[in-house]
């Protein structure tokens, strides 16, 4: 797990760093990058070991948990790709129904307008062509009869053609929604099936949390329990901070102060410095919510953690720049991978009960270099 979270952060720098490099694309400025990159991963590293070695100190139950809440993720984002799909689907369908519609309308005007045509040639004395050759009318009126039958005829052949192209394409949309219709009662069903294993999951999930809430008894031990998360939480922060020291190219969160959006609707249920339990404060809030909840982020930015933490259960950071983060934790599914860029309100996760929370909840801090910030002072 440390090397994976190693070359995970490894990756953000280097990916970071590439347009100052294409800036200047000199030998020089190639080797000097190097250096500094390989410099910021041998302090992850360094940063890092002691924290390796208390994710490796986890109880049977954690371990067990751990397993449990990846695995509801999974789930999660399985179901959520078949919702994606679905509503997609939905979406082609309205079409197709639309297309359909319109296919079916040009056919009854094209059929009436045909049945004007033949009406209206035989309301003129539309002769056929054998008895047109053999009037006897001065040649000037039969030309004039033979182009007039031309016309006639030709149109309604156009008119035929049409109609039986349209009938045509009709018919291609017929069997392309005859489609449609089966793979959408497949994902149904699909859905069905994934919603019922998620549940199971989720139960199976919370029995661990009850084994685990009876290993820590005492207020002692849950302080201890909550301490040794929260170091955890202060190395990944730290290697974070040190490895983007020199990260200037985004604008971080100054300048849209108190103008900002929740990640997510709910109730604040924990404030910015309360008291947790013993000693132990909040240093972020804890918003209550639905499973599956939509969880979004707070600014621009850049994901540069993305993984399971004890006590948080799965965590993601983003980072804003200017020393600005944010970080959001008890996610049941993350969307996102170390590296990429998101969005204002762009959806990153979906709200759970990860990290052995009795009910769904986000976990919410902001920080400025690496120090929590009362994110009540930044949200509008």
């Amino acid at each position: 797990m440390l090397k994976a979270f190693v070359w995970s952060l490894f990756l953000v720098v280097t990916l970071l760093a590439a347009d100052v490099s294409a800036q200047q694309p000199t030998e020089q400025t190639k080797a000097e990058k190097q250096a500094e990159l390989k410099a910021i991963q041998a302090e992850i590293e360094s940063r890092l070991e002691a924290f390796e070695s208390r994710k490796q100190a986890l109880t049977s139950s954690q371990r067990a948990l751990k397993k449990l809440e990846l695995r509801t993720a999974k789930l999660a984002e399985a179901l959520q790709n078949t919702r994606e799909r679905l509503q997609t689907l939905a979406g082609e369908i309205e079409n197709n129904e639309a297309e359909q519609s319109r296919l079916e309308s040009d056919i009854r005007d094209q059929l009436n307008a045909l049945k004007d045509q033949v009406i209206a040639a035989y309301a003129n004395g539309d002769y056929d062509y054998l008895k047109l050759l053999l009037n006897q009318q001065k040649a000037s009126t039969l030309e004039r009869q033979l182009t007039y039958y031309k016309y006639l005829n030709d149109a309604r052949i156009a008119a035929i053609d049409s109609l039986k192209q349209t009938q045509a394409q009709l018919e291609q949309v017929k069997q392309a929604l005859q489609a449609q219709y089966q793979r959408q009662t497949e994902l149904r069903g699909e859905q069905s099936a994934q919603r019922s294993a998620l549940k199971r999951q989720q139960q199976k999930q919370e029995q661990a949390i009850v084994e685990l809430r009876n290993e820590q008894r005492s207020e002692e031990e849950k302080i201890a329990e909550l301490r040794s998360s929260q170091a955890e939480l202060e190395q990944v922060i730290a290697a974070i901070e040190e490895a983007l020291s020199d990260r200037v190219e985004l604008v971080g969160l100054k300048p849209i102060k108190a103008s900002l959006q929740w990640p997510t609707n709910g109730k604040v249920q924990r404030l910015f410095g309360e008291r947790r339990e013993g000693p132990i404060r909040w240093k972020g809030v804890l918003i209550d919510g639905e499973q599956g909840q939509s969880i979004r982020s707070i600014a621009d930015g850049r994901v540069v953690f993305a993984d399971w933490l004890r006590g948080f259960g799965l965590v993601i950071v983003i980072d804003h720049g200017e020393g600005y983060m944010s970080l959001y934790g008890y996610n049941q599914v993350i969307f996102k991978n170390v590296g990429e860029e998101v969005q204002q309100n762009e959806e990153i996760a979906l709200m759970g009960q990860s990290g052995a929370q009795n009910s769904p909840a986000l976990y919410f801090e902001i920080r400025f270099k690496g120090q929590p910030e009362n994110p009540t002072q930044w949200i509008r």
